[in-house]
């Protein structure tokens, strides 16, 4: 059932759950491309995997809509928060390539470090109705900046793992971050649904109107910063670093720390 908290309690939980989310990506991110090279994976078909598990994430992102309103946002959140720990215990278990096709197809985790799960655009619509003018600006800053250091800290946290513990039990975490998803998720109230709307309104909100353009645009300089931002994905970054200077997951882990938490302080 729904919790009867209020919109406060509702923003709590979804900034909550920005922040655990990013904190796992951060963890993530530092861990897995060294663990797969370690275990005698091509950096060719690590990259493949990387791939993979961004686009299902964009996959799963343009489906988010339909999805949260056939099951409701809160139910498809839960949905996709079980994922992750299905991922994770898949990514903890094996090496195998075909399991960690699935795991990259399941598990939407960012080789990159930042978010980019297909409950961005369903936490972000819930946001919407949570506040309005300057109270909804601060809310989406909060949580925006709260995810992003929540990245660095997770890349801390690969940082001081134990070598004898590097990636099992980084992957074990994160599957367990998923069951933390599903608790705050399943908290929330229905001030987090989408309204109600006849279907003639239900339709033309599924059109672009007058925002197209801008919207088009927007589209178009985030594909090309995107693209950009692939070729450097923190993952890559990690592999390259100990490729080529030896750099191990706990120096890689400072080192990102750092540039994370600088981008989260800007």
């Amino acid at each position: 059932m729904a919790g009867a908290a209020g919109p406060g309690a509702d923003a709590r939980r979804i900034v909550s759950a920005a922040a655990l989310r990013g904190f796992g990506y951060g963890l993530v991110s530092v861990e897995v491309a060294l663990y797969w090279r370690l275990h005698g994976i091509p950096a060719v078909t690590i990259g493949l995997l990387f791939t993979i598990a961004l686009l299902a994430s964009g996959a799963l992102s343009a489906f988010a809509g339909r999805l949260g309103a056939t099951l409701g946002r809160r139910r498809s959140l839960m949905l996709l928060a079980l994922g992750i720990t299905l991922g994770g215990v898949l990514l903890a278990a094996s090496t195998s390539l075909p399991v960690l096709l699935l795991a990259s197809l399941l598990a939407t985790f960012s080789p990159t470090g930042k978010d980019v799960a297909a409950m961005l655009p369903l936490e972000q619509a819930a946001l919407a109705h949570l506040g309005d003018g300057r109270a909804r600006m601060t809310l989406y800053a909060r949580y925006n900046m709260t995810a992003a250091l929540a990245a660095a800290f997770g890349a801390l946290a690969a940082a001081a793992l134990p070598p004898s513990l590097h990636s099992a039990a980084a992957f074990w975490l994160y599957a367990a971050i998923g069951l933390g998803l599903v608790g705050l998720y399943s908290g929330l109230s229905a001030a987090v649904e989408e309204e109600h709307r006849t279907e003639v309104e239900t339709k033309a909100r599924g059109r672009l109107q007058q925002s197209r353009s801008i919207v088009l645009r927007l589209t178009a300089l985030f594909g090309v910063d995107a693209l950009a931002g692939g070729l450097v994905a923190q993952g890559i970054a990690v592999l390259w670093l100990h490729e080529r200077f030896g750099i191990s997951a706990a120096l890689a882990g400072v080192l990102f720390f750092a540039t994370n938490l600088a981008m989260a302080l800007s």
